[in-house]
């Protein structure tokens, strides 16, 4: 009944709406001492095993959407007392993840090295927001185009063109003098070989990458000069570990 209920209401809300309603009824649940695991399939509980209870650590998650739906990092901020960064290429819905998180967000695209700087369009399609670029295995029948319209019609909203600048991850590193971080959350519609290869591994230290590919063997090869692949955690999202432990943090907090 209370799902129904909240269904109800959430048609007659627009999409901004139905997100700050979705972060007040949250908030208003942990206050109730009942904490908030809101990943897809559970991710955020099953890095735990990995992660343990350990606190002040640091996460990056490309593809924040809106810094709640979905996330791999909301219970790490507001349980674990962790911070980072949360890039999401759409600038409204970055907005409302600056309202949402305490984590610096970025608006822009990630890519590799050779792309910093350039601008590319995508396709707003909710939580399936995508490149026009993207390797056709990842997508809908039909491009780009024809998969952000699956994902936006799941939410009764349209798919949207717009432009993004990318920047390749070290530079958002380097822009916030990041030289180690714990995790690396990617889900970018298929666009997660482009992004890994913008990092500088022997430069910026990341322990762990959960990484959602339909890629698996491409993932591998890219990753494997640096880390194993240790676990499955959901159809397609696999989680590597850094060979080399190096201990010690370095936690950074929003400027707002």
């Amino acid at each position: 009944m209370k799902k129904t209920l909240i269904r109800s209401v959430s048609r007659l809300l627009n999409a901004k709406q139905r997100k700050r309603l979705r972060y007040y009824l949250t908030v208003g649940l942990e206050k109730l001492g009942v904490d908030q695991f809101p990943a897809h399939n559970e991710l955020d509980r099953k890095l735990l095993k990995y992660i343990g209870d350990r606190k002040g650590g640091v996460f990056i998650e490309a593809g924040a959407n809106d810094g709640l739906s979905q996330s791999n990092t909301w219970y790490l901020e507001r349980k674990l007392g962790w911070s980072g960064l949360l890039i999401e290429p759409i600038p409204w819905i970055a907005e409302i993840c600056r309202k949402q998180r305490n984590a610096i967000v970025e608006s822009c695209a990630l890519g590799g090295f050779d792309q910093e700087g350039t601008t590319t369009t995508l396709y707003y399609g909710a939580l399936m927001t995508v490149a026009e670029d993207t390797p056709g295995s990842h997508l809908e029948e039909g491009g780009a185009k024809a998969h952000a319209e699956s994902g936006a019609s799941w939410v009764g909203e349209e798919a949207i063109p717009f432009e993004s600048e990318i920047h390749a991850l070290s530079t958002l590193l380097d822009k916030y003098s990041l030289s180690r971080v714990d995790l690396l959350s990617l889900d970018v519609e298929g666009y997660e070989l482009n992004v890994l290869s913008g990092v500088d591994m022997d430069r910026h230290i990341i322990d762990y990458i959960l990484v959602e590919t339909g890629n698996l063997a491409a993932v591998d090869e890219l990753l494997g000069s640096h880390y194993d692949r240790v676990d499955q955690l959901s159809f397609h999202d696999y989680l590597y570990r850094r060979r080399t432990e190096q201990p010690g943090l370095r936690v950074i907090h929003s400027s707002d």
